[in-house]
């Protein structure tokens, strides 16, 4: 027998020899994985029965991956919820919540109120809308009642006003004793002429009647320059009362004087009518009583 690697003539020596060098690959190979063993080829194949369970085969790191997906998980159902098994369907009943009610409970119970609490709240909107509009309907008398505070309103509900607030109105009518309001035109014009039955300081007036005074004097006048105790420089004399005539013409009065030795003087003058000069002339003069 010729040696290994020793080239030797012949068909038969070379096929055993050949023989001999693949019975030592097999020998190499695997022969089984967990007692399974591999095809003619000696291949034994993993698989996975389960799309979770991913099989990644690398030949050329002569690798194989198993790993698991888990965008595929859960594959398997649920084998008991709440003491049901198989493919669990759960309804609101099936689902406690705290103080020992369940969910389908609560729920009920909430729409309850739910609906009451909408026919509290249509109740509440129409009370408020009669509310409102009781309210509007006050308020649109009260409106209408009150005179208007403008410059240029309705002549027959409110009154004018200037930029100071001062209402203005048509004066009443002459003589007026009804419940109009006066104006401070309407008082202020004096005279016999006037609209109005008042008297006034600084007016010619005619009245009539009896005045009774009873706090003191019935009639005062008063100097507001001279003093009696003092010299005056010129004669001074107070009107204190005069009658006139139909014509109004003076025919008697009363006269204090103060003269300029400082004496007064209270005297009585009587007076006619001229009608060839045209003046009431002074007839007689009487004396009631002089300072010493």
């Amino acid at each position: 027998m010729p040696r290994q690697d020793v080239p030797y003539g012949g068909a038969i020596c070379r096929l055993k020899e050949r023989i001999a060098e693949i019975w030592d690959e097999l020998g190499k190979k695997l022969h089984s994985i967990n007692g399974v063993e591999g095809d003619a080829a000696g291949d034994v194949k993993i698989v996975s029965g389960d799309a979770a369970v991913v099989i990644t085969n690398d030949q050329v790191n002569h690798e194989i991956e198993i790993a698991l997906d888990s965008s595929q998980l859960p594959a398997a159902a649920v084998s008991s919820v709440n003491g049901q098994t198989g493919a669990v369907v759960l309804d609101a009943s099936d689902i406690n919540v705290i103080g020992g009610s369940d969910v389908a409970t609560d729920l009920t119970n909430l729409d309850a109120d739910l609906q009451q609490a909408q026919t509290d709240i249509a109740q509440e909107a129409l009370t408020r809308a009669n509310a409102d509009s009781a309210l509007q309907t006050n308020i649109n008398t009260i409106s209408a009642s009150i005179p208007e505070m403008s410059e240029t309103p309705d002549p027959y509900k409110g009154v004018k006003r200037d930029a100071q607030g001062r209402a203005f109105a048509a004066d009443p009518a002459n003589g007026a004793t009804d419940r109009s309001l006066t104006t401070a035109n309407w008082i202020s014009q004096s005279g016999d002429s006037a609209p109005n039955n008042l008297m006034h300081k600084i007016a010619e007036e005619q009245i009539n009647g009896t005045k009774k005074n009873t706090a003191g004097y019935a009639w005062v006048c008063k100097s507001e320059m001279d003093e009696n105790n003092t010299i005056p420089a010129d004669n001074i004399f107070y009107p204190l009362f005069a009658w006139f005539d139909k014509n109004n013409h003076p025919s008697a009065t009363i006269v204090l004087a103060h003269n300029t030795q400082g004496k007064l003087n209270l005297y009585v003058r009587l007076l006619k009518y001229n009608e060839q000069t045209g003046q009431d002339e002074e007839v007689g003069v009487a004396n009631i009583i002089s300072e010493a």
